[in-house]
């Protein structure tokens, strides 16, 4: 999180959506952000001015606005059996447009390893661009081994490519 913040500190952030905000440690550092939170439990809501207690693909709104998106979704699991993180894309860019500016922690085969006719594939080169790119190491996460990292999509002005700083 503080890599991440420390990325961001020249970006726009006055209005944050976090659609899997969990305990907040995703956003504790944006003091003087509002925070839009979503998260089927409940303990997020008080890390939040606004909160919705339910699935963010479940959400029923027509708009959400904000300057940016800031989330580290569950990879898997979901009953479409699709990742997670493309089904939160999808959910963001219809509730924000796709020139929303997102930050999002996931598995590397959310870009990766993808076939030529693969759905996933077309759909994020066709409405999202990746201008970034925060590199984790394999065992980021105590106790689990996995490939992830962290996109960066339509955020400008900062770098292309970075490694996790301890």
């Amino acid at each position: 999180s503080k890599n991440i913040y420390n990325i961001l500190k020249d970006v726009k952030k006055d209005i944050i959506l976090e659609p899997s905000i969990g305990k907040g440690n995703m956003i504790n550092q944006y003091k003087n952000s509002k925070i839009i939170g979503v998260d089927i439990n409940p303990i997020g809501e008080k890390y939040c001015d606004t909160f919705y207690n339910c699935k963010f693909e479940d959400l029923e709104l027509e708009k959400i606005d904000c300057d940016i998106v800031i989330c580290n979704p569950p990879f898997n699991g979901h009953k479409s059996r699709k990742l997670y993180p493309e089904v939160f894309l999808k959910k963001i860019v219809e509730l924000c447009g796709k020139d929303i500016q997102i930050v999002m922690i996931t598995p590397h085969g959310l870009r990766l390893n993808q076939k030529i006719k693969s759905s996933r594939w077309k759909w994020i080169k066709n409405n999202l661009e990746i201008t970034s790119i925060l590199s984790l190491p394999l065992d980021i996460f105590p106790n689990v081994l996995f490939h992830s990292e962290v996109l960066f999509f339509n955020i400008n002005n900062i770098k292309p490519h970075y490694f996790l700083d301890f």
